[in-house]
């Protein structure tokens, strides 16, 4: 993959990040929801999926004629496939504590929009890392990883997992101020590296179930 090709990707990984976090936060009064209404959430979704889709078509005709898959040492290519399947397993389990309903967009439907002012309330592997989704979409994609264009996807899906989750979190502290500051002090954002003793206790559903990633 060369330089130039590395370049138009990023960018266009760039652009991604960029619009999926300004249309993010919206309800049916402001963002999206001043052109879609009640279907600003299903529209976001759709968004982000035509646009990651394109991204994808684009790399591959980019990569098309000379992305080679590599040779790994087998135990290397073991343990990526087990990186792999833990990931989406993660990803799995993270969107279990989610409100699924809100976030696909169908809840918004009904009118049933969360309320700003809500308590925050924490649970599940959201008492391990703020991010637990993300998490599981790293793994899932360095797993993957096979070729130039699979290390291309991860470095600069990376880039935008960190720079993203740090945009959402400024939206989380605007949203609920000192608990969710103190939620940042406490548990780690992708690496559930401190101590169970310093893990919040706080129950009910994870702090950005309306947020999304």
């Amino acid at each position: 993959m060369s330089p130039a090709d590395h370049l138009i990707y990023g960018a266009l990984w760039l652009s991604f990040g960029a619009g999926h976090s300004m249309l993010a936060g919206a309800t049916a009064q402001r963002g999206l929801g001043r052109v879609f209404g009640r279907w600003h959430r299903l529209a976001y979704n759709g968004i982000a999926l035509v646009h990651i889709g394109a991204i994808y078509f684009v790399g591959q005709l980019l990569l098309a004629k000379r992305d080679v898959a590599w040779l790994l040492w087998p135990p290397l290519a073991w343990g990526l496939d087990v990186m792999m399947v833990a990931g989406v397993v993660l990803i799995v389990a993270a969107t279990g504590g989610y409100r699924l309903a809100a976030f696909a967009g169908l809840a918004q439907l009904s009118g049933d929009e969360e309320d700003d002012d809500q308590r925050l309330r924490v649970t599940g592997l959201n008492r391990f890392v703020r991010h637990p989704l993300y998490t599981g979409v790293l793994m899932a994609m360095w797993g993957g990883v096979r070729s130039d264009f699979g290390l291309a996807t991860a470095i600069w899906g990376t880039v935008y997992i960190v720079v993203g989750s740090r945009i959402e979190e400024r939206r989380l502290l605007k949203r609920f101020g000192r608990n969710y500051a103190m939620y940042l002090r406490r548990v780690p954002a992708l690496i559930p590296w401190r101590s169970p003793s310093r893990r919040p206790t706080l129950a009910a559903s994870p702090p950005s179930s309306s947020e999304g990633p």
